[in-house]
Parts: structure tokens; C-alpha cells; sequence
């Protein structure tokens, strides 16, 4: 999880069955989570355990893992949170 702008970003994780690739936004304000959908071509998958952070109107994920023991991502990712596209 990361704050932006006084909102919270929250990326992935596993659910009962699998990985995922959700984007889900906290605002402090409405004390209320959303799903995101954001637009791009290029977007991260499912995975778990990625490591974010936060810069001007923009954020960054890295890496993760699709299961434990299982395949690790080095790849990196911007979500722009005014246009909300990856």
C-alpha cells in the first residue's frame, strides 16, 4: 500500500483462490475503498508481495511473485493516478 495525494493505493495480493492484479484507491476523506480501472497497454499481472512507492502524481511498482516458490518479476510499473492509466 502507498499514499498519493492525500489517497491510499493498494495493488494485488491473493485472494481465497489465486494472485490478482486489482487496483484499489482508500480516500481518507470518504473513509471508502474503490476499484480502480485504470487505462494502458502495458499493466502489471497477478502477483503478490511487490513493492511500491509514491512520486509527485505518480506511483511505481516492482517486482512480486506469482506464489511462494514460484516465479519472482523484476519489472517495473507507473500508475499515473490523475489520467489513472498504468
Amino acid at each position: 500500500m502507498v499514499e498519493n495525494e492525500g489517497q491510499f493505493y493498494l495493488f494485488g495480493g491473493a485472494d481465497s483462490e489465486t494472485r490478482t492484479n486489482d487496483l484499489f484507491l482508500f480516500s481518507i476523506e470518504k473513509k471508502q475503498w474503490y476499484k480502480l480501472n485504470p487505462k494502458g497497454l502495458a499493466y502489471p499481472v497477478a502477483r503478490s508481495g511487490a513493492h511500491s512507492l509514491s512520486y509527485e502524481t505518480s506511483i511505481y511498482l516492482f517486482g512480486g511473485y506469482t506464489r511462494k516458490g514460484g516465479d519472482y518479476f523484476n519489472d517495473i510499473f507507473e500508475y499515473k493516478t490523475i489520467e489513472d492509466e498504468w
